[in-house]
């Protein structure tokens, strides 16, 4: 692969289907030669603290981060007002937008989507690096139905012991991160990847049905292992029910990792190739 040249780089205007990667403040569309990508900006006078130890471990991970499951890296530079990284960008977009503009679910596809996230997740654990903000926002999905997890942070040294303060996203996270726990394992994402089963079985927000505020969801998650309830229709393999609640144990410790929901999630498609439902 050539060397990354930042004169080949066009914006073509702010992006309307990415989602902000931390510590960039703006995300752009644009092309590398005629390829499609999406540019994350950072200010330089922001280049400071936490931004730039994160900038740091960017340079040094993401272009070891080759796996046909995690969003491309195509380089990472600075234009002497901003820092940005380059990646590719999938048509159509992310696995939410999937979701929230399509009127025709294949769920063999979706599993094969899951399948997908589960093995770039499994490369991801097995370089030290954890996501933390794991949703159907930050999978990207190609025309051919290919799943991309992007949008994972940066903590090589502290993915086993997990000393972080950031919630992630609230909805997603596990009940020892809601709980304020600072010490913690790469399970969280474990039980993330249980939520974006919901938000792929019924393409909705995990909770968009209750009626409460989110701080007394959040309490009812860590303090009586409260978890979405959804109707289970036949068309979706129980099996993978099944694997969404070990997913969501709430004793990390009890939860499969993410080689063991890939061999779960090859057994399923094996086993019964699922039908063909339209809503």
């Amino acid at each position: 692969m050539d060397p990354f040249d930042p004169t080949r780089l066009t914006s073509t205007g702010k992006s309307a289907t990415a989602v902000i990667w931390f510590p960039f403040q703006e995300v752009r569309d644009g092309t590398y030669d005629d390829k499609k990508v999406h540019i994350y900006m950072l200010p330089l006078s922001l280049c400071k603290g936490d931004a730039m130890k994160t900038l740091l471990r960017m340079s040094s991970i993401m272009p070891q981060a080759k796996h046909p499951n995690v969003l491309e890296f195509v380089g990472i530079g600075s234009d002497g007002e901003n820092a940005f990284m380059v990646t590719e960008a999938t048509e159509p977009g992310t696995l939410r937008l999937r979701l929230e503009q399509s009127s025709h679910v294949d769920v063999c596809a979706s599993i094969k989507i899951l399948l997908g996230v589960a093995k770039g997740m499994c490369f991801l654990h097995e370089k030290f690096i954890l996501h933390r903000t794991l949703t159907a926002a930050t999978i990207h999905v190609t025309s051919t139905g290919e799943a991309k997890v992007g949008n994972f942070e940066f903590a090589r040294e502290d993915v086993i012991l997990g000393v972080m303060t950031n919630v992630g996203v609230p909805t997603h996270a596990a009940p020892e991160i809601l709980s304020g726990d600072t010490i913690y394992t790469a399970m969280v994402d474990v039980y993330s990847y249980a939520m974006l089963i919901v938000e792929v079985v019924t393409r909705h927000q995990p909770y968009a049905n209750v009626e409460a505020p989110q701080a007394k969801i959040m309490e009812f998650i860590v303090q009586h292992n409260y978890r979405p309830v959804f109707l289970r229709t036949s068309e979706w393999p129980a099996a993978l029910f099944e694997l969404m609640e070990k997913c969501w144990d709430a004793n990390p410790v009890l939860r499969p990792s993410f080689k063991e929901i890939v061999e779960c999630l090859e057994a399923i498609l094996a086993a019964d190739a699922p039908k063909t439902r339209t809503q």
